[in-house]
Parts: C-alpha cells; structure tokens; sequence
C-alpha cells in the first residue's frame, strides 16, 4: 500500500466504516500483507512524531531509542493483533459467528488505526496528549467490524464485543505485568552486577 492508500483507507475507516468494512471484506490479502502496509507505517510514523516531538519540545528519546521503540512497539502489535483475533475466533461460534472466518485477523489489525492516529499527535505534541481519547473509537469500530466484517449476528454482537474485550484486557495486563517483571528483573540484575 502507497501512502495515499492509507491515508484513503484510514480517512474512510474512520469516516464511514460501516462501507469501509464492506470493501475490507472483500480484500484478498495476506497477514503479512496487512502488517506492512497497516500496521508498521504507523508504527514508524508514531516513532518520527515522538522523535520530531522531542527536537522540537525537547523531550523524549535519542534516534537508537526511537529504532528500539519501533521494533518493541512493531512487536506488541503484532503479537496483540494475533492474540485479538484468536480469542475472536474463538468466542465467534459461541455468538453465532464461523469460526473459520478469515476476517478477524483483518479486524483486530483496523480497529488500532484511531490509536495509532492519536499517538501520532500526542508524539509530536506532548501538549495534546488528551487527543489519545480518540483511540476509543477503535470501540466503536470494532462494534461496527464485529457485524460487518466478523460476521457476527446482531444478536450475537452485544456479548461477542463485550467478552472479546474484557478477555483482551485480562491478556494485556498480564502480559504487561509479565513484560514489567523482565524488565524490572534484567534493570534488578544490571545494577546488581554494576554493585559487584
């Protein structure tokens, strides 16, 4: 995907997703497809924002830090988008949805683009942080998405999103207590080695 592309997709995404959906659907693309052109443009373009954002204001981290937060971040998304749309393939069925339904991946990787967009301005503008508030609305999007791309019934879809998101949430705060407790244990064991 160019950049024109994205930002199209991106525009009409948050615009009007129930169309947008429509035609996402029908898109014949792999995962690794989707990661490139969705997923890692944004995630460089948040690293550049928060890099421009601390010559500009003076915060923030050095260009290695910026090339270790794109890898980092690339990978949690990954990962997270993967484990999204895992646990909607499994929850699918229960709700009335088809578990063999290629889209969830689809899915889970969409409804990050308003938080990619609101970190790409709180980056560049430490001051307008509240505008990460707009990541929400990869909420309603994934309400949206849950019908029109994950093909679950409307009367399925009030307990699938609700499910999927409280499962998500358990797996991101254990993930996160896990991912501080390596880092706390290698800082822990640097400053014991620094001691002896």
């Amino acid at each position: 995907m160019d950049i024109k592309t994205i930002l199209n997709r991106t525009k009409n995404l948050i615009a009007n997703p129930d169309s947008e959906f429509e035609v996402i659907k029908n898109e014949q693309t792999t995962n690794g497809q989707l990661l490139g052109s969705c997923v890692l443009p944004y995630v460089i373009a948040i690293a550049i924002a928060e890099f421009l954002g601390k010559i500009i204001f003076g915060y923030g981290s050095s260009f290695s830090g910026m090339i270790f937060k794109i890898i980092i971040s690339f990978g949690l998304n990954v990962a997270s988008i993967y484990i999204f749309a895992f646990i909607m393939q499994l929850l699918a069925p229960t709700f009335g949805g088809d578990k063999n339904n290629p889209n969830y991946f689809k899915l889970s990787a969409y409804i990050l683009i308003p938080g990619f967009l609101a970190n790409i301005v709180s980056g560049l503008i430490p001051a307008l942080s509240f505008v990460e508030l707009f990541g929400l609305y990869g909420l309603y999007l994934f309400w949206i998405g849950a019908v029109k791309l994950a093909g679950i019934p409307e009367n399925g879809r009030v307990g699938f999103v609700l499910l999927s998101i409280l499962i998500m949430v358990a797996v991101y705060a254990l993930l996160g207590f896990i991912l501080f407790s390596l880092l706390f244990a290698s800082f822990l064991g640097a400053g014991m080695a620094a001691v002896m």
